[in-house]
C-alpha cells in the first residue's frame, strides 16, 4: 500500500504543477465539449479520496462537508469559484494526503462498508481502496491534461 501511496503522492505533485500557473478565469473555464473544468476535476479528486477511505470506514471526513457536497460525483462544475476556495483545495490535496497515511499507520480504517465503483470494481476494505484512488486520480489527472490545453488554447 505504501507504493500506492507513493504514486497517488506523484499524481498530486504533478498535478499541482500543472495547474500552478494557471489564473482562476481559467481554473474555472468550462471549455466546449466539456460539461467540467480544472478546479471541479482536482476538487473531485480531494472529495472522493475522502469519501473512499473516511466515508466508507464510517469515519469523520478530514474536509468541509461543503467542499464534499460541491465536488462529488454527479455535482456540477461552477463558473466562478474564489481564489479562496482555490488555494484551500490545493492546501488539501497535500495535507488531507499526510493525514491519511498517519491514520493507516495508526489502523484507523478497522471497519469498512463494501463499495462498488461506477465502473464496477468491488471495494471491500481500505487496500483495495488505495490501489483504485491512484487509478482514480489518474483518470482525472488525464482529463485535466486535456481541459488545460483546451482553456490555453482559447485563451490565445
Amino acid at each position: 500500500m505504501e507504493k500506492q501511496l507513493d504514486i497517488i503522492k506523484n499524481h498530486r505533485e504533478i498535478l499541482l504543477s500543472l495547474i500552478a500557473d494557471l489564473n482562476q478565469e481559467q481554473l474555472c473555464k468550462i471549455p466546449n465539449g466539456f460539461n467540467n473544468n480544472v478546479i471541479w476535476n482536482v476538487g473531485h479528486i480531494l472529495v472522493t479520496q475522502q469519501m473512499l477511505t473516511y466515508g466508507l470506514s464510517n469515519l469523520s471526513y478530514k474536509i468541509d462537508k461543503e467542499l464534499v457536497d460541491k465536488y462529488r460525483k454527479g455535482s456540477i462544475a461552477m463558473k466562478n469559484v474564489s481564489t479562496d476556495e482555490i488555494n484551500q483545495i490545493k492546501e488539501l490535496l497535500v495535507t488531507t494526503l499526510d493525514t491519511l497515511e498517519s491514520d493507516l499507520q495508526q489502523n484507523k480504517f478497522a471497519s469498512f462498508n463494501h463499495y462498488k465503483t461506477s465502473m464496477g470494481l468491488e471495494l471491500n476494505s481500505i487496500t483495495d481502496c488505495i490501489p483504485f484512488m491512484a487509478y482514480h486520480e489518474g483518470i482525472h489527472l488525464g482529463i485535466i491534461l486535456s481541459l488545460i490545453k483546451f482553456v490555453k488554447i482559447s485563451d490565445k
